[in-house]
């Protein structure tokens, strides 16, 4: 049998206010998620009633196996403000920070940001004559990073495992050299877009992105040493 559970939450705390012209809006949260994974098992012989699927009926305990215990948590702290003005000019700015349980003390936490900037041009008095074929008009413009942690669970660890056999003689080898230094890999993305619609029934999206990654996580072979 196995056991398997996962749990989330999230807290999110939300404002907004408009003065005039101005809209603006402030919003603050909180999320967790862990998953855990642990199973086990039993096998008998010696059947006492073929009509019964109870371990209870068998006699002799043939065999018994489990498995380890394995997991993952996240958590998150994020904040969020934007701004608007009339409806033409739209700004945001985003700040997080994520801890891991798949990387080392030192390195389980980082900082991740974001900002962004659109300008609706079909809402300018200058575009009150188009607007009848132009129903999209808009130039955003937005850069910002981002991170991933999508690695083995207890890479970071330097683990060992028994049952080896040397010459006839039990011992023990290592399964994985562990790297306390492993941390997120960050990747900063920006971004200009032009988007335009016509008649609505024909839109345009020309978009122009650079990515660069940061302490990228993937594995590396060992060489072989004698």
């Amino acid at each position: 049998t196995s056991r398997n559970y996962y749990l989330s939450s999230e807290i999110l705390a939300r404002y907004t206010a408009a003065i005039g012209d101005h809209d603006f809006g402030v919003l603050f949260g909180y999320s967790a998620m862990e998953y855990r994974t642990w199973g086990w098992g039993v096998s008998k012989q010696g059947a006492t009633d073929w009509t019964l699927n109870d371990l209870g009926t068998y006699e002799t305990l043939s065999g018994s196996s489990s498995t380890a215990k394995n997991g993952w948590g996240l958590r998150s702290y994020f904040g969020r403000v934007n701004y608007a003005y009339k409806n033409r000019y739209l700004f945001e700015a985003n700040l997080r920070a994520d801890g891991s349980s798949r990387f080392g003390a030192s390195n389980r936490w980082a900082g991740f940001w974001s900002v962004g900037f659109m300008w609706n041009l079909r809402n300018e008095k200058f575009m009150e004559n188009s607007r009848r074929w132009l129903t999209l008009a808009q130039i955003a413009v937005s850069t910002g990073t981002s991170g991933n942690s999508e690695i083995p669970n207890y890479e970071h660890l330097a683990l060992v495992t028994g049952g080896q056999n040397y010459f006839g003689n039990a011992g023990i080898a290592p399964t994985q050299p562990g790297n306390e230094e492993l941390s997120w890999e960050k990747l900063w993305t920006t971004n200009v877009a032009l988007h335009l619609g016509f008649w609505n029934r024909l839109n345009l999206d020309v978009e122009l992105y650079n990515k660069k990654t940061t302490d990228m996580l993937m594995e590396v072979p060992e060489s072989y040493r004698s």
